[in-house]
């Protein structure tokens, strides 16, 4: 039914976006900042935008702070999370997106909050994900709020 349809999309990426791509029909591997990668980025990032506000759904999408390895963690953790460009490319494509789509879009600066506590590693045990303890800790501290001036926001006359 309609009343149960959602306002607002909460999208955040993770990793995988990090990771140097293989595209079919290449045999190039490509990283952020490449520019065939931020394109198929970019066009992947709006076709989810597209879909959801085809719906009527309006997207928060989280900024995504740099990955990092957890204190003592061995080769196994993937080289491409230990350099932040990559981070900061994808949410230079992430505003680019929002830019594109400033009705339908908005970001939630996730990784700015995340660096503004200087407890990001606390946060974030293992360089990436945050515990159950941790997500909770964040949605009361930061993210809650921040979803709901945006909706506050969407309901404000144009």
């Amino acid at each position: 039914a309609a009343s149960n349809q959602p306002d607002i999309a909460v999208v955040q990426s993770g990793p995988f976006d990090l990771r140097d791509h293989q595209w079919p029909g290449e045999e190039t591997w490509r990283r952020p900042g490449d520019p065939v990668y931020d394109a198929n980025l970019r066009n992947e990032m709006v076709g989810i935008v597209d879909l959801f506000a085809a719906q009527g759904i309006h997207v928060a999408w989280l900024s995504l702070p740099p990955l990092e390895a957890p204190p003592g963690q061995g080769p196994g953790f993937p080289e491409a999370y230990r350099e932040p460009d990559r981070a900061r490319r994808y949410n230079e494509i992430l505003a680019e997106v929002a830019a594109m789509r400033p009705d339908a879009v908005t970001v939630i600066p996730l990784a700015e909050w995340l660096a503004d506590t200087g407890e990001d590693q606390r946060l974030r045990p293992d360089g990436i994900h945050f515990s159950q303890d941790t997500a909770t800790e964040v949605a009361e501290q930061y993210l809650g709020q921040a979803l709901v001036d945006l909706m506050v926001s969407l309901q404000a006359p144009r």
